[in-house]
């Protein structure tokens, strides 16, 4: 059984904050979690206390083009620019590794917003930009859900009540029938 994920864009949400970033795109960022490599759309992003960039979980490394750690001289100086470059003292001093994919089946999600490339579907370059200070939101929208989880109840209430009407109406045939043959 094979679970599918709507991946559409989510609204955008500004929060001010310089460590959160908005994929305008199909792009994912990629990082490292137990020296495997996996890819997040949570633009939520952190600096743990060797100064590396990380997800808010602060276990999560945000990876540059080259696959190594992105390391951050002081956080409050940084911005990131449209193409995911990180700017610190006016200087790029690295770039987010922003990639999509031709088939984004081949990603599985593993848990924590992390998915993992399970399929022959290479990284290819991420067309879109990136947007500072802004978060993704749930493209899932939980009202529109429920109702259809109500509607979808309703449905199956009333084909049970249906299913025990005829069962109903078969018992009495048959306990008629059996009158009469007697």
């Amino acid at each position: 059984e094979k679970t599918y994920y709507d991946r559409s864009q989510g609204p955008a949400n500004a929060t001010g904050r310089n460590l959160d970033v908005f994929l305008e795109g199909d792009g994912f960022i990629s990082v490292k979690k137990n020296d495997k490599i996996f890819y997040t759309k949570a633009g939520n992003l952190a600096v743990d206390q060797n100064g590396k960039l990380t997800l808010a979980d602060m276990q999560t490394k945000v990876l540059n083009y080259d696959n190594t750690e992105i390391t951050i001289e002081d956080p409050s100086s940084l911005s990131i620019n449209e193409s995911g470059q990180i700017i610190q003292n006016n200087e790029i001093t690295s770039q987010i590794k922003i990639v999509s994919f031709n088939n984004s089946n081949s990603l599985v999600k593993v848990g924590n917003n992390l998915f993992e490339n399970i399929g022959d579907d290479n990284e290819k370059p991420f067309n879109g930009k990136v947007v500072q200070g802004l978060l993704e939101q749930s493209s899932v929208s939980p009202v529109l859900e429920l109702t259809a989880m109500i509607t979808a109840m309703r449905v199956y209430e009333a084909n049970m009540q249906m299913l025990k009407s005829q069962d109903d109406t078969l018992e009495n045939t048959v306990n008629d029938v059996a009158r009469v043959i007697r």
